[in-house]
């Protein structure tokens, strides 16, 4: 978050620096890079409840397609060929990178001396409006005497230490889970497919971008207090918000919170962490809302929604952004919780603000 935050707000400041921000963009892409990679390792290690939603499976291939270069190797070459209507199913995202890592894992394994693996997506056409998630490799193949058993929980035919026998059990958990269905084609010694086929549904509504210069206008007569343990991603996100014209008071923890909340009654928004050393971010927020009984709230957190939820430390509904986030998404979530609090050319108080 904090190599995110910092990147993108050098690059704002250095509009000047043609070469400088081509540069902090390669930083915050390898950032991205890190996070997708981050986020597969966890979801091996810890079960996660997914929110399940229109999810373009050409997207998420999009977005992965050097990351998955990478988990190949040099030796292998991987083809992508996208869909043009963006093959929207009912899903979530970290859902389809699992199925594709686990594929890819599985395809790979398969090419002992390099080769090349195709993945495709695209939409059927038909009545049965259905989209069709494709992973072809030229591998080895498998034998038809085993093609009944690759489903099966811990079965592999690696040795010892080379594989858990997992990875496409996974894979048909989750297709069972998105109420779709698996198909496998292969030959020994020609390679293999895999045809992943799911319910088509429509892609979300277009969220109407926020304007600009209302957006500026407001920030001019906004003030928010930030809480955040970690300096870097302090730092970075309350510099960004005062370029864009916001007044900022941050703190390190609930303690000084609570000392710059009683000293500055005219606070806004209250930007803070979930996780807080010794305090949660909603008992501070519960504790700043009784001094300030209009102050809004946005969290944020590493930590996914729904466990947060779960651990009751979040309710649904409350406005909440997902570490690592872009700092538009901020932007966004302040438009969202001002709007009903902060009429268009009016300030808290009443006083009329420049347009």
């Amino acid at each position: 978050m904090g190599i995110l935050a910092c990147s993108r707000t050098a690059s704002t400041e250095l509009q000047g620096s043609a070469a400088a921000v081509e540069l902090f963009g390669e930083i915050g892409d390898a950032a991205q890079r890190g996070i997708a990679l981050t986020r597969q390792l966890l979801s091996f290690g810890r079960p996660r409840s997914e929110s399940l939603g229109p999810t373009s499976i050409d997207a998420v291939v999009r977005k992965n397609e050097v990351m998955l270069r990478q988990l190949l190797g040099e030796d292998i070459a991987l083809r992508a060929e996208h869909s043009r209507g963006g093959a929207y199913i009912l899903a979530a995202e970290g859902l389809v990178e699992q199925m594709l890592i686990n594929l890819l894992v599985n395809a790979r394994d398969a090419l002992s001396s390099g080769g090349e693996i195709v993945v495709s997506c695209r939409e059927l056409e038909g009545a049965a409006r259905e989209v069709l998630l494709q992973v072809r490799d030229s591998g080895c193949g498998i034998p038809a005497e085993l093609r009944t058993q690759i489903f099966e929980p811990f079965f592999t035919t690696k040795e010892a230490g080379k594989g858990t026998g997992l990875g496409l059990s996974t894979v048909k958990g989750i297709v069972e889970q998105l109420a779709g269905r698996i198909e496998v084609e292969s030959e020994v010694g020609r390679g293999t497919t895999f045809r992943l086929i799911f319910p088509r549904c429509d892609p979300p509504a277009p969220k109407a971008a926020p304007s600009g210069g209302a957006l500026e206008s407001s920030a001019r007569r906004v003030t928010l207090l930030l809480v955040e343990d970690d300096r870097l991603v302090r730092v970075s996100i309350r510099r960004y918000l005062e370029g864009q014209g916001y007044r900022v008071l941050a703190a390190d923890g609930p303690s000084e919170a609570v000392t710059v909340a009683c000293a500055n009654p005219e606070i806004d928004v209250l930007l803070t962490d979930m996780i807080l050393p010794g305090f949660g971010g909603n008992e501070l927020a519960q504790e700043i809302q009784v001094r300030l009984p209009k102050i809004r709230v946005i969290f944020m957190s590493a930590h996914a929604p729904e466990f947060l939820v779960e651990q009751r430390r979040l309710k649904p509904g409350d406005p909440y952004l997902h570490k690592p986030f872009e700092l538009e998404e901020l932007l966004g979530m302040l438009k969202t919780v001002l709007e009903p609090a902060v009429p268009s050319g009016e300030s808290r108080s009443g006083a009329p603000v420049d347009t």
